[in-house]
């Protein structure tokens, strides 16, 4: 019916400026493929869902550092590496909470403040960015 159809109209609206922002987003991906296909759209159809795969590279980092994060929690560069990954790719708020486990461990991880920083800018979250600024422009 094409008041579904709308539905993928919203999505695809509300979403492809995400992915300027986002562009690893990988659930953000997926939806985009399946809108796309739904509209008839094959070819941003498949551009999205080839976007929407991690790589063997990149599932075999996160295992690695989750693992690693098994042996030895209290490595905050470990977190701020994961969360990165996470932000970045796999899930924004995994990434932000290992981002804050870094920044518990290690208020000083320049990596971890970069990240948030760059989460609070593109969340628009003015407050939050200054804070990380501050953190990365204060004398160590």
């Amino acid at each position: 019916s094409y008041e579904g159809l709308g539905k993928y109209a919203e999505v695809i609206e509300t979403l492809e400026p995400l992915i300027q922002a986002w562009p690893q987003d990988l659930a953000a991906n997926q939806m985009l493929a399946v809108a796309h296909q739904a509209q008839g759209n094959s070819q941003l159809a498949t551009k999205y869902a080839e976007q929407s795969r991690l790589s063997l590279q990149e599932q075999d980092k996160i295992k690695e550092l989750r693992d690693r994060i098994s042996q030895d929690c209290f490595n905050p560069y470990d977190h701020a590496m994961l969360g990165r990954i996470l932000l970045h790719i796999l899930s924004r708020q995994e990434g932000i909470n290992e981002l804050k486990i870094a920044l518990e461990l290690d208020p000083t991880l320049k990596e971890a403040h970069e990240d948030m920083l760059y989460f609070a800018q593109v969340s628009g979250d003015q407050e939050l960015a200054e804070k990380h600024y501050a953190a990365l422009n204060t004398p160590q």
